[in-house]
C-alpha cells in the first residue's frame, strides 16, 4: 500500500516539482511523459513479482475506463494518421495517466477495498498541495516564476483581483504581483485543479474533523482567492457552504444562513462580472464565454459530417481550430464539453458524461451517506467548473477527479472509525 502511495503523489505532482528542481528541470520535453513510464513500469513490477496481483475493477469504474481507452485510442490512432502523434499525444496525456491511477488504485483487493490508502493519499497530497501554495507565493509577489517554465497569464493580479469587489487590494496587502498558478504556469489550470483539491480534503473532514483537513481548506480558500479564476472561487466557496450548511442544527438556522449566502453570491457575481469588465472589455466575461460557445458551434460543430460528429475532428483540423475570435486569436475553448465534442466527437462526450454524471447519479442509493455529499460535490464541480474552463483533462485535474471517484466508491470497513456527517440533520461533532 506504500508503495502504491509513493507512486500516485510522484505521478500527480513530479511534472510539477520537477521543473524547479536542478537538473531534473533541464531534461528535454514534457514532464508528464516521466510520469507515465515510471507508473508504468510500476504496474509491470507489480504485475510481474506479486503472483496474488490482481486487478479489482468495479463495474461502477468501467463507464470511466471506456472514456479513458476511447480518448487515448482516439486521439492516438488520429495522430499516427496524420502524422501529428505528438501533438495528438499532448491532448491524451492527462487521461492516460488517469488511466494508469485508476490500474494503481485497483491494483490489490486490499487497496481496493481500504479507505485507509485514500487516508495517507490525501495526507501526503496535502502536505505537496502546502508546498505548491508556497512557491506561487513566492512567484506572484517576486513577479517571476523559479522554474523552468513560462507563467501564461492575461494581465496581472489587479484586474483580476476579487477583494477588489470590497475595496481591498491584494497587491496592497500581500504584494501580490501575479495570479497563483501553482508551478503549471498557467492560472486556470491551477483554479480547476484547486476545485478538486477542496473536494478531496472535504471528503476526509467530513471523516474525521481533522485540524489538519481544516487548515488545508482554509489554505485553498486563500489559494483559489489569489489565483483569481472567478468559477473556482465560486466553485470551492459554494463546496464547502454547503458542507457548512448541512452540518448546522436546527433546520430553521440552515434556512436563514441559506437566504443570506445566497443574497451574498447574487452580490459577489454582479461584482465580479462588473470588475471584468472594466479591466478586460467584452473578452473576459461570461457574456464572452456564451458569444464564444455559440460561434463554436456554427462555425465547428454545425459544418460537421455525421463521422466528425461521431468521433471528431481529425488531428489536421485540430491544430487549425485558434481561429480569430473578437478580433483576437482563441487560445482556449472556455469549456471542457466543447473541448471533448471537437476532440472526440459525441461518443467521447456521452462516455464521460456517463463516467462522472450520469453514474454518479444513478449510484447515490449505493453509496454511504457522508460520500452521496462528495459524489454530488463532484458531479457539480465537474458541470459547473466544464461549462466555463476548458482544463478536466489536464494531468493534474483529471488524476484528483480520479481519486475522488474512487474514493466514494470504496465501501466502508467495518473497523473504521464513525463518520461525523451522517445526514442533512446531523452536526459535525467530535
Amino acid at each position: 500500500m506504500k508503495s502504491s502511495v509513493f507512486i500516485v503523489v510522484l505521478a500527480l505532482f513530479f511534472p510539477m516539482y520537477g521543473r524547479i528542481i536542478p537538473g531534473i528541470s533541464g531534461l528535454p520535453y514534457n514532464f508528464v511523459y516521466y510520469s507515465i513510464v515510471l507508473v508504468g513500469i510500476f504496474i509491470l513490477w507489480r504485475f510481474l513479482a506479486d503472483k496474488k496481483f490482481t486487478f479489482d475493477i468495479k463495474t461502477s469504474i468501467l463507464p470511466l475506463l471506456a472514456f479513458c481507452l476511447y480518448y487515448i485510442i482516439l486521439l492516438e490512432s488520429k495522430g499516427l494518421v496524420s502524422g501529428l502523434i505528438r501533438r495528438t499525444s499532448d491532448k491524451a496525456l492527462g487521461v492516460l495517466l488517469g488511466l494508469l491511477i485508476i490500474l494503481v488504485i485497483h491494483q490489490s483487493k486490499v487497496i481496493s477495498k481500504s479507505e485507509g490508502f485514500f487516508k495517507k493519499l490525501t495526507f501526503y497530497i496535502g502536505i505537496l498541495f502546502l508546498g505548491q501554495v508556497c512557491v506561487s507565493v513566492f512567484e506572484s509577489i517576486s513577479g517571476n516564476p523559479i522554474g523552468n517554465y513560462e507563467i501564461k497569464i492575461y494581465g496581472g493580479i489587479r484586474g483580476r483581483d476579487p477583494l477588489a469587489i470590497f475595496g481591498l487590494d491584494q497587491n496592497a496587502i500581500f504584494g501580490f504581483k501575479l495570479p497563483f498558478t501553482g508551478m503549471i504556469g498557467q492560472h486556470n489550470a491551477f483554479g480547476n485543479m484547486l476545485v478538486f483539491y477542496n473536494i478531496i480534503f472535504l471528503s476526509q473532514f467530513v471523516r474525521n474533523g481533522s485540524k489538519y483537513y481544516l487548515f488545508l481548506l482554509a489554505t485553498n480558500i486563500f489559494a483559489v482567492i489569489g489565483n483569481t479564476t472567478r468559477v473556482a472561487i465560486m466553485s470551492v466557496l459554494v463546496s464547502d457552504i454547503i458542507v457548512l450548511i448541512r452540518s448546522l442544527k436546527p433546520k430553521i438556522v440552515r434556512d436563514i444562513l441559506s437566504v443570506l449566502l445566497s443574497l451574498f453570491f447574487i452580490y459577489f457575481i454582479i461584482g465580479i462580472q462588473s470588475l471584468a469588465e472594466t479591466y478586460f472589455p467584452g473578452s473576459n466575461s461570461l457574456i464572452s464565454r456564451f458569444d464564444r460557445w455559440v460561434y463554436l458551434w456554427e462555425k465547428v460543430i454545425l459544418p460537421m459530417d455525421l463521422l466528425q460528429l461521431a468521433i471528431g475532428l481529425n488531428s489536421f483540423d485540430i491544430q487549425y481550430i485558434g481561429f480569430d475570435f473578437i478580433g483576437r486569436t482563441m487560445g482556449s475553448y472556455e469549456n471542457q464539453f466543447y473541448q471533448l465534442t471537437i476532440f472526440s466527437g459525441f461518443i467521447g462526450l456521452f462516455l464521460f458524461l456517463c463516467a462522472f454524471v450520469f453514474l454518479i447519479l444513478i449510484k447515490l442509493k449505493d453509496i454511504e451517506s457522508d460520500k452521496r455529499l462528495i459524489f454530488l460535490l463532484l458531479a457539480f464541480n465537474i458541470v459547473l467548473c466544464g461549462l466555463t474552463l476548458d482544463m478536466h483533462l489536464h494531468y493534474a485535474s483529471f488524476i484528483l477527479i480520479v481519486i475522488i471517484y474512487s474514493f466514494c466508491i470504496i465501501k466502508k470497513n467495518k473497523n473504521e472509525e464513525p463518520r461525523l456527517v451522517e445526514d442533512s440533520d446531523q452536526p459535525i461533532t467530535k
